[in-house]
This record gives C-alpha cells, structure tokens and sequence, in this order.
C-alpha cells in the first residue's frame, strides 16, 4: 500500500509533467495520471471493506464462543464429574485470555481501516472527489460496540471460571472484571 506521501507526489510529479509540456507547447495527458488514482482508490477501497469484513468475522466469533462454552458447561454438569469439573476453571480463564487476544486483533484492524481511509481521502481530495461521509456517533459507534462486546465476553469467561470454584462470589467478580475491562478497553479502542 502506498503511504498518503507517495500518493501526494505522484499527484504532484503527474501535475508537474502537465505543466512542462504545456510548457513545452504539447497536450495535457492527465488521463492516465487521474486513471491510475482512481485505480488506487478503488484498490485501498476494496482493501478498506476488506479489513471491515475480516473485524465483522471476527467480532461474530466472541459471542458465538462465549455462549457455547456457557451451554456445553451447563449442559454437561460439571458437579456430576469431577474430571470435568476439573476443566470449567482452565477452560474459562482460556476463554477469557482468547478473547483478549481477539480484542487486540480488532485494535489492530481498526489501526490499519483508519489509516486506509486516510489514504483513501488523501487520493479523493487529489482527484476533486467529495469525499463519502464516514462520520459515526460519538456514542453509538463500532468501537464502543467492540469494547462492550469484548468487555461482556471476558466478564462471562471468568464468571463461567470461578463458578464452580467459588459460587457465590462469581458473579461479583465477573462484574468487577466487566467494569475493569470496559474502563480499559474504551480507552485503548479511542487509540486505535
């Protein structure tokens, strides 16, 4: 991909040589230079969408996976089978530390979507293009989703871990790591 830079002095270098063959009393041929522009806009388009899709897959898994380690646990009653009851703790903090893991994946794709939309509107304003309006809410936005998504799937994990460790404090402290969670991952989403 090419830097917001590069695309400002191939515009630049494409606008110089129509000038000096002006100059030079010879016809403008700004057609290939708008071309290849526009070729490149529909490329970091196509890549922008792309990377939307890849954070959509991947925000589809979190829940899915939270919700079925809840039904499996439930289902086959770990109190009935010790060996399985042995499982709910590792397989909890497992799950929480995955979607962890899937929470910075995300980070990372909102880094490269924003910074392909730069280029994308970097390649606009070059060609005259209005730029497409992607403003969002401040409230009501994909990154606060994402980190009441993620927030919700860890707090779920370590409930479904400490359930059967300590019964009645679990749901205390899936909230408290909820809370925690949601007031650290607002934050690091915003820096994304």
């Amino acid at each position: 991909m090419m830097p917001v830079e590069e695309i400002a002095f191939l515009r630049a270098e494409m606008l110089t040589k129509d000038a000096t063959s002006l100059k030079q009393g010879g016809a403008m041929y700004s057609p290939p230079q708008e071309e290849t522009l526009r070729s490149f806009h529909q490329t970091f388009s196509t890549s922008y969408d792309n990377i939307k899709q890849r954070r959509f897959s991947l925000l589809n898994v979190v829940p899915g996976a939270t919700v079925t380690g809840f039904v499996v646990t439930i289902f086959s009653d770990p109190t009935k089978n010790q060996a399985l009851l042995n499982l709910v703790f590792p397989l909890g903090i497992a799950g929480a530390l995955f979607v962890v893991g899937l929470f910075f994946v995300v980070r990372v794709s909102f880094h490269d979507g924003e910074e392909t939309l730069r280029k994308i509107q970097a390649i606009e304003q070059a060609l005259g293009i209005t730029p497409q309006s992607r403003e969002e809410s401040p409230i009501f936005n994909q990154k606060n989703a994402v980190g009441i998504i993620f927030s919700g799937a860890v707090g779920g994990w370590i409930c479904l871990a400490f359930w059967f460790v300590i019964p009645g404090f679990a749901i205390f402290l899936a909230l408290a790591v909820l809370l925690v969670s949601g007031f650290i991952s607002f934050p690091l989403l915003r820096t994304a």
